[in-house]
């Protein structure tokens, strides 16, 4: 109840802060676009395009953070479809394969077929590269990015189950604690803006779903992603959060 609390202050931060920042920082973008097209200094000009591109690439980096602000504020409306399980955990794995192969990662595939779903695939999709990304930056060293689907059990029993497990460097208990919260991260400053976990957490919960971590310090993560089996209806109970996080997902 208080992270969703927090998310939903947050979105109404976010909505006012965005439009605020997104009018000058187009503006700022245009500029440094016409300098590096239309104009030639007299003297210096590698330097001078290696800072017109500094420009252009953190005005994009900015706008990627405001959309993410924006994501919580103004959720996009779910276009509900069924959806096949298994076409959706292999389009995640395809967009992540080869950033994993180039990190020098073992991708365990571990998929069975628990069934179809239904929700906004894009959303979805948006939700587990978000898990695969994440673990692909925890394991640096390398390591085995695992990705399985099957059904819940216990107070999931019902739901589809989607995991994504790291061998990395793994969260301890207040980080684990605060996984979800906005702007929290462990990645290292300018390399994540902590939102990525925020607004798939709203996805997931939108969904009539849950998101879930299990997480110990050196010994890697895991993420898995509860969703309600086509047909099952809505009227699932959500479980006490920290009995999830005391319990092996």
């Amino acid at each position: 109840l208080q992270r969703s609390e927090r998310l939903a202050s947050m979105g109404a931060l976010a909505a006012g802060v965005a439009h605020e920042v997104r009018n000058p920082l187009n503006t700022i973008g245009l500029i440094a676009q016409r300098l590096q097209r239309e104009f030639e200094p007299r003297v210096g000009i590698d330097a001078y395009e290696r800072m017109t591109a500094t420009v252009r690439d953190e005005v994009k980096r900015v706008n990627r953070i405001v959309s993410e602000f924006l994501a919580l504020a103004r959720p996009p409306q779910i276009e509900w479809q069924p959806v096949v399980t298994a076409e959706l955990v292999a389009d995640a794995v395809a967009a992540v394969e080869a950033r994993a192969a180039v990190q020098g990662l073992r991708l365990v595939v571990t998929a069975e077929d628990p069934g179809g779903l239904e929700g906004d695939r894009d959303q979805l999709l948006q939700v587990l590269q978000n898990l695969l990304n994440n673990a692909v930056d925890a394991m640096p060293e390398g390591g085995c990015l695992t990705f399985g689907s099957g059904i819940g059990g216990g107070e999931f029993d019902g739901f589809v189950a989607v995991y994504v497990q790291d061998t990395g460097i793994g969260m301890n208990a207040h980080q684990l604690e605060r996984v979800f919260d906005p702007f929290f991260t462990t990645k290292e400053p300018n390399q994540g803006t902590g939102l990525g976990l925020s607004v798939s957490y709203g996805i997931a919960q939108d969904h009539d779903g849950h998101l879930v971590a299990a997480s110990e310090p050196g010994k890697g993560s895991r993420f898995t992603l509860y969703l309600p089996c086509a047909g099952n209806g809505s009227d699932s109970q959500r479980p006490d959060e920290q009995r999830m996080k005391s319990q092996d997902v």
